[in-house]
């Protein structure tokens, strides 16, 4: 004691002491604090000055309590004197320095653990009294909350205070598996049900149950190895869908709805024709559709028109009868004025006297034979004719196609009746394949998306496609934006983008719908099944491709669906190694990445592809 009270007497430290260095070296040893812990310490939290005069024993417990507390203990007087307290009992016991140095770490460690136990413990009692609390909605319970902090120190206060933030009931009152999705596809649950937390690891497809969100995930549509009736079930599976859907059902959007199922079974034909479609089939199609939309409103209209019939009918039909007999008064004195003309040998006059009230077939019928010469004069009367008919006629449209003149539905397509623009559609495609024709169901195709009308805009596009080989997918062409729209709301695929956007943790922001590019796929699909090396406008399409890829990265990461990316990832290189200097450089290295990865994880990729794919 007397050689410890001497070497620990106050007063600054002048010079260097290699003993007393050497002793806090050997002290350290002691108590298990290397020279790296040391200055590490000693860098990040700086002792006062007074620490540089304690003796080497001391300065020893100082930095292996500050190692535990992980914060400096300012007070070096209070310091000292409590470490000679304890220094001085452990002596006195026959310990030596040693000894008696461990013995006052291990307690400064014991009431570490002690107190962050007993802090914990009052944080978990106060978090059970405010979930289990019948008054943590009243305003009251929530003020009475923070009485706490006048019953604790400082530090228990601030780690209270973190539960005393809440003031709203919690979802959970039992105990609840925690999920998180990792790469791979494969989820990691907790399930805390018995005394010790289970860890399950899954394929996040063992949680999908419904078989059409199962159908959804699949390898590329490849012809010649994916077959017909497969990708016809799909399609007919997607109409049911739609059909039995909400939206189905309300009559402020029916014809939207249509115009969805056109797109869809559209393809089906396409599909079940081997990709060989003509104008009429198409037109069949719209004509159906236009039946169907008819009969809609007719059934929705029919208790206010049978009224509006019944209102006054000896009225209406007087007027009727009235309004006939005029014609054929005026009809009469037209014809007999037409008939003076032609007696005096007034070809001209005459042609224009019937012209003017009316009598078109007979103008046209003495024009043909007296002067066929004259075209300007056949033309006139023409469309002095086509003048008299509404502009939402489609003997209208079909003849400003023929004639190449412009053609009055584009102005405005939709007009008062939603489904105009079907029958318009119709009688082009069923009786003109001129590139006029085709150009007109084009620019068709344009209004309508001008107008929101999606739907029918693409399938003005998928049309012209088909039927004339025009790519409306070039990024040239003043509808870039062409998608095969199907309603992704409408048929309840939100929850399933949900959980891709989940399970990948964002990583990708994929801003398509999983529908519309299923069907364009399958339009790229039907295009080359009538010859594999037909053309196909997606195949130069580079937004495509790039969907591809990104759903690649989606199917890769739902888990159990490796191969498939695989594929996707061989067919997406093969598509665009001709062209492939017109991709990004990251969009390059992404499909490699991709593709190096999943054939690294699963090494059985090749061996089950096809020989030519692989």
């Amino acid at each position: 004691m007397r050689k410890y009270t001497q070497k620990g007497q106050y007063g600054p430290v002048e010079g260097f002491d290699g003993q007393a260095v050497g002793e806090e070296l050997y002290y350290f040893g002691a108590i298990h604090l290397d020279q790296f812990r040391v200055r590490s310490i000693l860098h990040h939290f700086p002792p006062p000055m007074a620490y540089h005069r304690l003796p080497p024993i001391e300065k020893a417990a100082y930095l292996f309590y500050v190692a535990v507390y992980k914060k400096p203990y300012n007070d070096i007087g209070d310091f000292h004197r409590k470490f000679n307290r304890e220094y001085y009992k452990y002596t006195c016991e026959g310990d030596s320095d040693n000894i008696a140095l461990w013995k006052i770490c291990k307690s400064m460690q014991d009431e570490y653990h002690s107190k962050r136990l007993e802090e914990s413990q009052k944080a978990y009692e106060a978090s059970q009294r405010q979930l289990f609390s019948d008054e943590r909605d009243s305003v009251d319970g929530m003020s009475e909350r923070a009485s706490m902090e006048d019953n604790h120190d400082d530090r228990t206060s601030d780690i209270l205070s973190v539960d005393s933030t809440q003031r709203a009931p919690l979802k959970h009152r039992v105990p609840h598996a925690f999920v998180t999705f990792g790469p791979g596809g494969k989820m990691v649950t907790v399930i805390p049900d018995s005394s010790v937390s289970v860890v399950q690891i899954d394929d996040v497809k063992t949680v999908v149950t419904d078989p059409h969100t199962v159908r959804l995930i699949d390898s590329p549509l490849l012809v010649g190895q994916t077959p017909a009736h497969s990708v016809r079930l799909y399609i007919e599976h997607h109409i049911k869908r739609i059909r039995s859907g909400n939206l189905a059902f309300d009559n402020t959007r029916y014809d939207e709805v249509i115009d969805c199922l056109l797109i869809w079974q559209s393809l089906g034909v396409i599909v079940q024709q081997q990709g060989r479609v003509t104008g009429p089939d198409l037109a069949r199609l719209l004509v159906e559709a236009s039946t169907i939309s008819s009969r809609t409103v007719s059934s929705a209209q029919q208790n206010n028109s049978h009224r509006e019939r019944s209102a006054s009918p000896a009225d209406s039909t007087s007027t009727a009868n009235g309004s006939a007999k005029n014609n054929v008064v005026v009809d009469a004195r037209a014809y007999e004025r037409f008939t003076e003309l032609l007696l005096g040998g007034h070809i001209t006059e005459a042609i224009d006297s019937a012209l003017k009230n009316g009598l078109y077939a007979d103008a046209i019928v003495l024009a043909r034979r007296l002067l066929a010469h004259d075209t300007t004069k056949l033309a006139e009367i023409e469309e002095r004719f086509i003048a008299t008919r509404p502009q939402c006629n489609p003997v209208v449209t079909l003849f400003s196609v023929s004639s190449k003149k412009l053609v009055p539905i584009l102005m405005n397509p939709t007009g008062d009746d939603s489904d105009n623009w079907r029958t318009h559609a119709a009688i082009i495609l069923a009786n003109l394949t001129s590139s006029e024709a085709m150009e007109t169901v084009y620019d068709l195709g344009k209004a309508l998306a001008k107008r929101d009308y999606n739907c029918a805009a693409d399938f003005c596009f998928l049309a012209v496609a088909v039927l004339a080989g025009v790519n409306p997918f070039k990024p040239a062409s003043s509808l870039a934006r062409f998608r095969i729209t199907t309603m992704l709301l409408w048929v309840g695929f939100v929850t399933l983008v949900t959980l891709f956007v989940l399970m990948t943790n964002a990583t990708h922001e994929f801003r398509f719908s999983l529908a519309d590019f299923h069907a364009t796929e399958i339009f790229d699909y039907a295009i080359r099944l009538s010859n594999d090396s037909a053309y196909s406008p997606l195949r130069e399409c580079i937004e495509y491709q790039q969907k591809r890829l990104q759903y690649a990265h989606l199917i890769a990461d739902f888990g159990g669906f490796a191969t498939d990316a695989f594929r996707y990832c061989v067919e997406v290189a093969r598509e665009i190694w001709n062209y492939y200097h017109l991709f990004p450089s990251d969009v390059l290295n992404d499909l490699c990445d991709l593709a190096d990865r999943l054939d690294a994880c699963h090494p059985y990729i090749l061996s089950s592809l096809p020989q030519n794919t692989s």
